[in-house]
Parts: C-alpha cells; structure tokens; sequence
C-alpha cells in the first residue's frame, strides 16, 4: 500500500493519538482532526506530515473542506459517557454530518468507524459460544445502556449512508480498549475499597490493546471493501489475539499493587437483586449496569470470541501476550482503579 492521506476525527483522544502514530509509522500524511489546537501533542506541530484541523463536527459544511482530497477518514471521535444528549451530540450527530460531507466529494473517501462489541446480544448467545462477526445484535436496546444504544443507532446511520451514497465502510466492533492509563473494564467485576469483586471466572474478556487497535483502524484505512451486490461494507471484531480469562486478567493486574484481595463472586447471584429492583418504580430507570439483567448478562456470561476474519482480512495478529501488555502499560502509568 502506498502512502496515503488520512484524516482522523477525534485525533487528540485516547484511541485518536494512537492512530495517529499508527498512520504516520505507516508512512501515510494524516489530517488530525481536534476539538482545540492546544490539545494537540506537541512533537505533531514538528511533523510536516501532520496537518492540524479544527471543525465542527456536526456541521457538514465544514466538513466537507475537511474530507475533500483524503483517501480515508478514520473517525475515532464520539462519546464513550454521557447524558443521552451529549451522546447524540458528540456520536449521532457527529455521524450524520461527517456521512453528509463524504457523499458531497466526487471522489469519496473510504469510511472506518471504530464501534463497539456491545452491540452484539446479551440475551441471545448461550455460555460458552464464540461471537463472530455473524453474532445476532442487540434486539432490544431499550434493556442495555445508553453506550449500547447509541453505537447500535450510529452503526446503522453509517450504513444507510454508504448504501445510499455509495461510499466504501468498515465498520470495526472494538472490545474493551485498555493500555496506559486505562486499564480496567466492565467485564471483570465490582471494587469494594481494598476488596473487588470477581464475578465470575470462565470466559474470555474481549480485550484490544489500544496500540493493536490504532494498527488496525490503519489497516483497515489502507484496504478495499469487498463490495457485495448490495453494499460496500465489512465488518471486523477488534479483539487481542490472547484474551485472558478473569482471574488471568486480576493476576496480571495485581502487580500494580491493586487490588489487595480478590472475592469469587457468582455474577448470577445478583440476577435477584436485580430482578427485584427493575420492578420498584422510579428506581428502574436509574439502576447501575450490574442491576441490570441484560447489561449483566452481556458483561458476565462466559464466552469467546472470534478474530479469524481480522487476521485474513487485515493480515494482523498479536505480537505479545497479554500478561507483556499490561505489564507494559502498568509501567507505563499510575493504575488509578474504577470504583
């Protein structure tokens, strides 16, 4: 693949600057979109193939400059927390008008949205199946998150534009990002001060080191859609190639210093403080993810999950093992642990 330009929203946050890395080692000019110049890393104002640009994510217009001459637009911008209108704002929103732009260029750049494996079902798989590109979605949102909803909504506005526009789409289904900084999930369990919770142990937690996922995104820039009769989109699970198990991940993690003990905890026994709860009024509705059965269910059961279409499609595979990255990353920065 030869060099391209890449432009890449939401370039001054976590997995955006990562990307950027990942695209100027791969010899490609990048076109870094920020919110605000003065969040931009300072060796990029010393890289002549980085061109700082602000826009307003939202506004088509402005966009439209922005796409026009690019090969690829890599969009790792969107909201990961939030209010239901931040969301829509900085996810939903923020789609539409970048889909708008690209089908205003003759010439359309190639579209790689980084999404989520939240939205596969956490009712429909049974214990211990594999979850594959093929995996059902999520038939009702209304019982997940606001994460969950939102990248099932913004997953279908992208693919409505790339069958009505005609541009190519990838759409990469990230697990759960971890490196430096950040090293905890929600898949894992529940801190009590010096004590979490394990909520079980079988399973693998669907990890992605966020310098194998920078790679990817990259990766995916550089390579054709294999267009069907009907669309030009693929879809990809972004998932490490070695995943651990729960204990494998709070043993490596432990060598932080935290925690200090670890509690076996069957996640199925909060099925009935839960149960109870969705059935007080006004309660409901403001219940944590883990008094919730579907969130439960789609964090906690034990399950696999399949990459192999990563490796053929990108010709990408792991270079270390997971005990290494982390390892690597707890050098890296202080573990601040998710209460």
């Amino acid at each position: 693949m030869g060099k391209m330009t890449l432009l890449i929203t939401g370039a001054s946050g976590y997995v955006g600057r990562y990307t950027v890395a990942a695209a100027r080692a791969r010899n490609h000019n990048v076109v870094a979109h920020v919110r605000h110049a003065s969040s931009a890393p300072i060796e990029w104002r010393d890289d002549p193939l980085i061109t700082l640009a602000s826009a307003d994510l939202t506004d088509d217009k402005e966009l439209a400059s922005l796409t026009g001459g690019v090969d690829a637009v890599i969009h790792t911008a969107a909201s990961l927390a939030g209010n239901e209108s931040e969301q829509k704002r900085d996810t939903l929103n923020a789609t539409n008008a970048l889909t708008r732009a690209i089908s205003q260029n003759t010439a359309k750049p190639r579209l790689v949205l980084i999404s989520s494996m939240a939205v596969y079902s956490g009712g429909a798989p049974r214990t211990g199946e594999k979850i594959s590109e093929t995996s059902a979605l999520e038939k009702q949102p209304g019982q997940r998150d606001l994460y969950c909803r939102t990248k099932l909504l913004q997953e279908a506005q992208a693919c409505d534009a790339a069958r009505s526009d005609g541009f190519e789409l990838w759409i990469l289904r990230a697990g759960a990002v971890y490196g430096p900084s950040r090293l905890w999930n929600a898949h894992v369990g529940v801190s009590l001060g010096p004590i979490y919770l394990r909520l079980g142990n079988r399973g693998e937690i669907p990890l992605i080191h966020v310098g194998h996922c920078a790679e990817i995104l990259v990766r995916a820039a550089e390579t054709p859609v294999q267009a069907t009769a009907n669309s030009k989109i693929e879809y990809l699970n972004v998932i490490d190639d070695d995943l651990p198990d729960r204990p494998r991940f709070l043993s490596a993690i432990s060598k932080s210093g935290w925690p200090l003990h670890v509690a076996p905890l069957s996640w199925k026994l909060l099925t009935v403080p839960a149960f109870i709860l969705q059935r007080v009024p006004f309660i409901k509705t403001r219940l944590p993810g883990l008094m919730r059965i579907p969130v439960l269910k789609a964090r906690m059961r034990a399950l696999e999950f399949d990459n192999t279409k990563l490796h053929t499609r990108l010709d990408w595979y792991s270079r270390d093992t997971f005990e290494d990255l982390m390892a690597s990353a707890i050098a890296s920065e202080k573990v601040v642990p998710i209460v």
